[in-house]
């Protein structure tokens, strides 16, 4: 999750489970491997839809109103510029591949670090 300012209203970015759900609505994807796959070829529309999906994560998630549209993220995006917006997208990736989780053996659930849990 990353957070900034804009103006007087703190905004961001979170990106999750959650997100394939919304990010599916707005461009028709079916799997996550898809996401990923659209995302690597770096297209603008799909870039905008996936800054847009995890905007509309993170706010909903704090449990406000969704008051932007996609060109009011894209606009974001310009006033933090090619090189921020490059990081971020790194960042999220990176945050959500850590949480991953790897399917659960006789009962338990391993975590990608090899923690355990469960009996």
């Amino acid at each position: 999750m990353t957070e900034f300012q804009i103006g007087d209203k703190l905004r961001g970015f979170k990106f999750g489970t959650y997100t394939f759900n919304i990010i599916n609505k707005l461009t028709g994807t079916k799997t996550t491997e898809e996401v990923f796959e659209r995302l690597q070829q770096g297209s603008s529309e799909f870039t905008a839809a996936f800054y847009n999906a995890c905007a509309q994560h993170w706010t909903l998630a704090r449990k406000e109103e969704i008051d932007f549209t996609e060109l009011d993220v894209v606009d974001w995006l310009d006033e933090l510029g090619g090189d921020e917006t490059s990081r971020l997208t790194t960042e999220l990736v990176n945050t959500y591949i850590s949480k991953k989780v790897t399917a659960p053996k006789a009962g338990q659930l391993q975590y990608s670090n090899g923690v355990t849990s469960g009996s």
